[in-house]
């Protein structure tokens, strides 16, 4: 049995933390618990069909509070021994983010289930996934602000200009058939730059849980390294492209699907 003590970052960030334990743990006949995600019943409930065990959620509401010996993965050289732990323990409390994803795609289409959200698709995807032809595409541009201006010392904080530039890439390399939908979490975004400058585009304001599914759902994903926007490309095999300068250059042989 697998417990883990503390979720590790944000939304997406804990989404993976789960699935990378989760994964491994179906894959050996172990059970894990994970009660950082019940926030999430409601928005998955397929989720909570398969996590509600009253029994177990008593018992871990009661451990977690007392002292225990955690095992932190948090060292990317230590996967095997983080994997021995788990095969050889009977009960193991653990925290941190690093740990093997090896098994994530394997697993794929029972997560795409599992975090399959309430959420009223339909009206969803006439709002924002039509196409105006069969030959249009959808393209996510995830423009991430907000703690970016710190993390890594800013390195993956880019202005308009380098989104901009981006954008016009995909249009060259799509012939100019495709149609944006901005995701974003700077509330001072001045969307008018961008509606200026492209025809056929839109600018999300919805929830973490719609965004996801809509970012998941487009044809293409570009923005910096962030694991929003992979949970969206590993959740809806959505081809995905992280550029990481502002030099870097947008072709459509470098996305990828990414496996989790």
């Amino acid at each position: 049995m697998v417990i883990l003590t503390a979720p590790y970052g944000q939304t997406s960030n804990r989404l993976f933390q789960h699935i990378h334990l989760d994964s491994f743990c179906r894959d050996n006949g172990i059970k894990f618990y994970n009660k950082f995600l019940w926030n999430l019943y409601q928005d998955y409930p397929n989720l909570k069909a398969q996590s509600d065990n009253k029994l177990v959620n008593y018992f871990l509401k009661g451990i977690t509070k007392l002292p225990l010996r955690t095992v932190s993965f948090d060292n990317y050289q230590q996967h095997e021994y983080y994997k021995s732990l788990i095969l050889k323990s009977k009960i193991l409390f653990c925290d941190g983010w690093v740990f093997s994803h090896e098994t994530t795609l394997k697993y794929r289409s029972i997560y795409q289930e599992l975090f399959n959200p309430a959420i009223e698709k339909s009206n969803l995807e006439t709002l924002w996934l039509n196409k105006t032809n069969d030959n249009e595409k959808i393209v996510g541009v995830h423009i991430r602000r907000g703690d970016y201006k710190t993390y890594a010392d800013g390195i993956y904080f880019f202005e308009d200009d380098v989104y901009i530039d981006k954008m016009k890439q995909m249009e060259l390399s799509l012939n100019q058939n495709c149609k944006f939908i901005i995701f974003s979490n700077d509330d001072q975004l001045d969307f008018s730059k961008y509606t200026k400058l492209f025809k056929n585009i839109l600018i999300s304001n919805n929830s973490v849980v719609t965004d996801h599914y809509l970012m998941s759902k487009c044809d293409y994903i570009i923005g910096p390294p962030s694991t929003f926007s992979i949970w969206a490309s590993y959740i809806g095999e959505t081809l995905l492209y992280h550029f990481l300068n502002k030099e870097d250059i947008i072709t459509l042989d470098r996305f990828t699907i990414h496996c989790g």
